[in-house]
């Protein structure tokens, strides 16, 4: 991307599928860069899909781990090493920029209502979305989790951490509903918007439905 190499940390379509967006960090090759013009930052590309050109850049102080797009497509919110970042889509003004732990993965709830943050410190939170505050904090990994899901009705949450595998619980209360261990480093998680299906890929090279 550019004049420079970077790394892709995540990627994540718009619900109509006419803007994907990217989340893209300086890799080793890139950190060596002095030129200031030149030097990649942290960042969120979006693109146009449809017109095949780039829509808006908006550089992060902190590196973006993962983002997704409110289900109206009027924000994004990304999760970085030090917090969550929320800017409105159309024009790229943050809304929100807030210090709060370090996120790894981040997901609205069907109804844009809520986000779930999947963080360093093994927990699974769940915040306001237009404010960010604070609902509730379950620990329920031992590791970095990597990977979050909404159920379509909103009163589940999907996570996964490589130590742990994957735990779905009850976003409101933290009871845990069920795990599944999977010894991966590589594991995602997507909930069928419409049903109660859960796609995982793990190893890298496997992908399972479960119900």
């Amino acid at each position: 991307i550019g004049q420079y190499q970077v790394k892709v940390a995540n990627i994540a379509w718009s619900p109509s599928g006419s803007f994907v967006s990217v989340c893209t960090v300086p890799n080793d090759e890139a950190r060596g860069i002095t030129e200031e013009s030149l030097y990649p930052t942290c960042a969120v590309t979006t693109y146009n899909v449809l017109e095949g050109k780039l829509h808006s850049t908006f550089e992060l102080d902190s590196c973006p781990n993962d983002l997704a797009w409110h289900p109206d497509e009027s924000k994004i919110v990304v999760g970085t090493s030090t917090g969550a970042v929320i800017f409105d889509a159309a024009t790229g003004e943050y809304t929100l920029n807030q210090e709060i732990t370090q996120i790894e993965s981040i997901a609205y709830s069907r109804d844009g209502n809520f986000l779930a943050s999947g963080n360093g410190d093994g927990s699974v939170a769940v915040w306001t979305s237009d404010s960010m505050s604070l609902v509730n904090v379950f620990y329920i990994h031992s590791g970095s989790v990597n990977s979050i899901s909404w159920s379509p009705t909103g009163n589940h949450i999907a996570s996964a951490s490589p130590e742990n595998g994957i735990i779905i619980l009850n976003s409101s209360t933290g009871e845990q509903i069920r795990s599944t261990s999977l010894n991966s480093n590589h594991l995602n998680i997507s909930w069928n918007p419409k049903n109660s299906l859960l796609a995982v890929t793990y190893v890298g090279r496997t992908v399972v439905i479960y119900n």
